[in-house]
Order: structure tokens, then C-alpha cells, then sequence
């Protein structure tokens, strides 16, 4: 024969060759036993015999948790489920649910979505799209910008699973780019100035020059594409030193051989007159 008794407020949870005895405050529970059931109360001496046999009892699922699921150390009496919400929702009451004698207490768990505020406003900016007053995780917002501005940085930010949006917002810059300087060149397309964000320019050299550098630019967030082009002077200038003299010296020659030749000439004239005289 097994006796027990617990105090007034006290709950009593004990085995004995396979027998249970669970004494809980404030609640009246009946013994669970293939051959005999009986009811405890506090202050009640519980007796049982050591043939008899009881079941625990099984307080099966704890319910289905919408966007989240359940963490469980069992489904028997003492056991107990953790309810975990899925990233971007949030646990509404209390998540954890116990085992006892009647069931699962408490009730299933609840996890709502997380919710961001309006997004930042910026300066020189359009109305963001879509405007709303709140949106849920995982919403995206769009923003763009005023007439001659340009948006610098991310377009899209999204509300992220603390209730924040994330990236950080764009700006809205006003973009300009200086007039290309380009000597002895002529501008063939593109716009005149002022040149704003993604304005572009075409430029060409004068006869007889050519071109170093790239033709087009586009104006850009930093500044044009690429630095201005360069016009050179195609005519190739005089000569070095040696080649010109090595020319005057072919010049002198041919002159020099001309006046040999002219002096031979009159000599010879000279002399087949005076042949003539002598015969004569």
C-alpha cells in the first residue's frame, strides 16, 4: 500500500510501478487507471495499490500557428510549445502554451506581420509610389525627382522585418557639366549648354587636324564621360638639322657641276675661233 499527501497549495506528481497520483490546487482531478478511478482533492489522502496501472495522458497538438510554428518538448502531461513567428511577424500575447491534466492551456498563439510607418521624405522629390499610410514587410516604395533634378542612390527601399525601410533614401541632385574646351574643333551634335545629367556632345577637328581623345561626351553624375578631345596639327613641321644639310650639299653639287660645264663649253669656243683665224 503507497500512501501520499500534499500540503494545501502544493501540486504532487509521483510514480510507483507505474502508478500516478497528481494533486493539483484548486482542482479536483480523477485518477487515471485501467482497473480503478478515484478522486483526489488537497489535503486528501490519495491511496493506491501497486497492481494498478494508469495511462498519462496526451494533450495531442497544440494548434496550427499561421505564419509561425510551434517549438514542442512533448505532448504529454508537463510538456511544453514555444510558438516562433517566421521573419518579418511578430508574436501578439503569449507564446507559450503547457501540458496539463485538461489539455493545452491558453490559447494558439497569433503572429501578424510587421508594419513600417510612411517612408522618408526627400528634398526636391516626387510623391513616392505607392502612397500609402503604412505598409506591411516586405512592401517596396519607388521615389523619383523634380524637373532637372537627378536621383542619386538606391530608387527602391522596402520595409524590412523591424518596421524600418531599408536602404537608406535617395537624393535629388541638381547636375551640371562645364562647356567642353575643344581648339580647333567644331561641335557636330548635342545640345548647347547649360548641360545637365545625361545631356551628350559630338565633336570633330578642322581640316587638317586630327583627333586625340573620345568624340562624344556625356554629361554625367561626377562629370562628363571622359576628358575633352584633342585637336593636332596634321602638316608635318621641317625637317632635322642633318637631313637639311645633307640636301644642301645634292643642291650644291648640281650647281657646282653646271658652272663646270658652262666654262668647258667657252673654252672650247674660244678656241675653235681662233683656229679659224689662223687658217684663214
Amino acid at each position: 500500500m503507497l500512501r501520499m499527501r500534499c500540503a494545501i497549495g502544493e501540486s504532487f506528481l509521483a510514480k510507483k510501478d507505474e502508478a500516478w497520483i497528481i494533486i493539483t490546487h484548486h482542482n479536483v482531478y480523477s485518477l487515471l487507471s485501467l482497473s480503478t478511478s478515484q478522486h483526489i482533492t488537497d489535503t486528501t489522502t490519495a491511496t493506491t495499490t501497486k497492481t494498478t496501472t494508469n495511462q498519462v495522458r496526451s494533450c495531442g497538438s497544440p494548434g496550427e500557428v499561421i505564419n509561425g510554428q510551434y517549438h514542442l518538448s512533448g505532448i504529454v502531461f508537463g510538456a511544453k510549445a514555444v510558438a516562433l513567428c517566421d521573419t518579418g511577424y511578430t508574436l501578439v500575447g503569449s507564446g507559450v502554451r503547457n501540458c496539463l491534466v485538461g489539455g493545452w492551456d491558453g490559447r494558439v498563439p497569433v503572429c501578424e506581420v510587421v508594419k513600417c510607418g510612411k517612408p522618408p521624405t526627400i528634398v526636391n522629390g516626387g510623391p513616392v509610389i505607392p502612397p500609402e499610410d503604412e505598409y506591411s514587410y516586405g512592401s517596396v516604395v519607388e521615389y523619383s525627382c523634380e524637373n532637372d533634378y537627378t536621383l542619386v542612390g538606391t530608387r527602391s527601399i522596402a520595409c524590412d522585418k523591424d518596421g524600418e525601410f531599408q536602404p537608406a533614401p535617395p537624393e535629388c541632385r541638381m547636375v551640371s557639366c562645364p562647356t567642353p574646351v575643344v581648339e580647333n574643333g567644331v561641335r557636330t551634335e548635342g545640345r548647347l549648354p547649360p548641360y545637365t545629367h545625361k545631356s551628350f556632345v559630338t565633336y570633330k577637328c578642322k581640316d587638317g587636324y586630327k583627333m586625340e581623345g573620345m568624340a562624344s561626351l556625356t554629361c554625367e553624375i561626377e562629370g562628363w564621360s571622359a576628358p575633352d578631345p584633342i585637336c593636332k596639327d596634321r602638316v608635318p613641321g621641317p625637317g632635322p638639322p642633318a637631313a637639311r644639310g645633307h640636301a644642301g650639299k645634292i643642291a650644291g653639287g648640281v650647281i657646282g657641276g653646271l658652272v663646270c660645264v658652262c666654262i668647258i663649253g667657252f673654252i672650247i669656243y674660244k678656241f675653235k675661233g681662233r683656229t679659224k683665224s689662223y687658217l684663214l
